[in-house]
């Protein structure tokens, strides 16, 4: 009975042989792709968990409100004060520090354009200092009049 069904199973591929590549060849690109996204996926996390490893097993960082996405900031939460850093280190046990820090991006305006001084880019020829150094003095000639790069 076996034999029967095996001799017709083999009859039927070799009747429609077009129809049999092709299905062989969705199963072997349907398991490649099966196994590309999982190696993928576990590149990535390995990835992910090396990144926080770098960080140290004992390292918290705290932020006020919620981080919404690329370009938006916690604005609307108010900002911790030192009192809070005081309240952290009183109340949490096992703690070796806890150091308040704060940090603001800015932007430099200087003859007529915008710069961002921890940009990765280097400004221009001619163009203003870095971050830390003052802006250069106003001299009787009119800055030349050229567009502002675009702010981000």
């Amino acid at each position: 009975m076996i034999w029967n069904a095996l001799q017709l199973a083999l009859r039927e591929i070799r009747r429609n042989l077009m129809r049999s590549f092709l299905t062989i060849l969705g199963i072997v690109i349907g398991v490649s792709a099966v196994i590309t996204m999982v190696t993928l996926g576990n590149g990535a996390t390995r990835a992910v968990s090396d990144q926080i490893a770098s960080l140290g097993s004992n390292l918290l960082i705290v932020r006020p409100g919620q981080m919404l996405g690329p370009g938006r900031d916690s604005a609307g939460a108010p900002r911790f004060k030192v009192a809070d850093a005081d309240a952290i280190r009183s109340q949490v046990s096992g703690l070796a520090a806890a150091v308040p820090a704060a940090n603001k991006a800015v932007t430099l305006v200087a003859m007529a354009r915008n710069w961002y001084p921890a940009s990765p880019a280097p400004p221009p020829t001619g163009s203003p200092p870095a971050s830390g150094s003052s802006p250069p003095a106003a001299s009787s000639t009119p800055p030349k009049s050229a567009p502002a790069p675009p702010c981000a």
